[in-house]
């Protein structure tokens, strides 16, 4: 079943199911709290997959949990009114778009936000067609993203929208801790330490370095490299605070990756040395916030971390720039500002 937008005091609102990979408290309205204006009642259905396998390992170990939430999702609309389903990030939208694409249903409409494909599924074709016929709109990080979602399904520009990523954590309230003499890298998705190690492997620049241990796997760790898995999120925070400098190397791979990472990094006021891979260039302006360097590309790779290790003086004002960038662009209530303009826009359709 699906309903049509109501008038509350004047404004119209939509009752919205929201798919999500976190747990929300009763009451909170996560995205929905950063747009004051929004009256959309909120039902959130939300479930978490530990993410312990590379490539196809996640088709068994990962993605099983997003398909149980979707099927719960089709069922709740059986139940329920609903104006609009919003999936956040693709992991919790195809799942029920594939279910909707196979099945033919079409109501209520489907809103992908932050959508973007990675792993097993880039490589199936016909079933990325299958789930776009079960959605309506997306928004997309980049114009790099845009371009390709738009030629894979024959949107026009209206329905895949491009929106830029905001961070939950800006950092706000947390003294910076003093900062100390190590470089900071972390992640998981499309990570490529192998080149990182190989940078590190013949300076004696102290690093610390945040993965899973499948993005690791076989590799030789330097010396100088301090090796944890990932950690809680004060601990991450505290990382950050304390780095000279972030780097974020990366696999050439054609989706939007490290894309978070980087705003971390921004958030917390820190240079980024990052891969110059898909949509990073429109994240990181080269000289200014950070260096992009070639993937894959070793000495490339150290050459600039030594550069930004020796001058303080540049490592300080490209994290001071960051900073005031991503406070300008990048905050999650900016982040919902771009996201309340996709909803309007889908309210004035209904």
């Amino acid at each position: 079943m699906t309903g049509r937008c109501a008038i509350k005091n004047g404004v119209r609102y939509m009752k919205i199911l929201c798919l999500i990979d976190f747990p929300v408290r009763e009451g909170d309205r996560w995205l929905w709290n950063e747009i004051p204006d929004a009256k959309d009642e909120v039902d959130f259905l939300w479930a978490t997959a530990r993410d312990r396998f590379a490539g196809w390992g996640k088709i068994l170990g990962y993605y099983p949990t997003f398909l149980w939430n979707a099927a719960r999702a089709l069922r709740r609309c059986r139940q329920h009114t609903y104006d609009l389903i919003v999936g956040w990030e693709g992991k919790n939208t195809f799942p029920l778009a594939l279910l909707r694409g196979l099945g033919g249903i079409h109501k209520p409409p489907l809103l992908g936000l932050t959508f973007s494909l990675r792993g097993p599924i880039k490589k199936l074709l016909p079933l990325q067609r299958v789930g776009l016929r079960g959605m309506d709109w997306m928004t997309v990080p980049s114009r790099y993203e845009q371009r390709a979602y738009m030629q894979l399904s024959g949107w026009p520009e209206n329905r895949c929208v491009l929106c830029r990523l905001g961070s939950y954590d800006g950092f706000e309230g947390l003294p910076p801790a003093p900062v100390q003499p190590y470089i900071f890298s972390g992640g998981r998705s499309g990570r490529d330490y192998a080149t990182l190690f190989a940078a590190l492997q013949q300076t004696t620049i102290p690093a610390v370095v945040n993965a899973r241990p499948f993005n690791v796997s076989g590799l030789k760790v330097p010396q100088n490299v301090r090796l944890n898995d990932l950690l809680p999120a004060d601990a991450y925070r505290n990382l950050h605070w304390g780095a000279r400098f972030v780097v974020i190397p990366l696999q050439d791979l054609d989706e939007a990756v490290g894309l978070i990472a980087v705003l971390y990094a921004m958030a917390a006021g820190k240079a980024v040395i990052v891969s110059r891979v898909s949509c990073i260039e429109e994240y990181v302006q080269e000289g200014e916030t950070g260096f992009l360097v070639p993937p894959g590309d070793v000495t490339a790779m150290r050459t600039a971390i030594e550069r930004l290790w020796t001058d303080r003086e540049t490592c300080e004002r490209m994290g001071k720039q960051a900073r005031e960038r991503f406070l300008a662009e990048y905050t999650f209530s900016a982040f919902a500002r771009r996201v309340a303009g996709v909803l309007d826009t889908i309210r004035a359709a209904q």
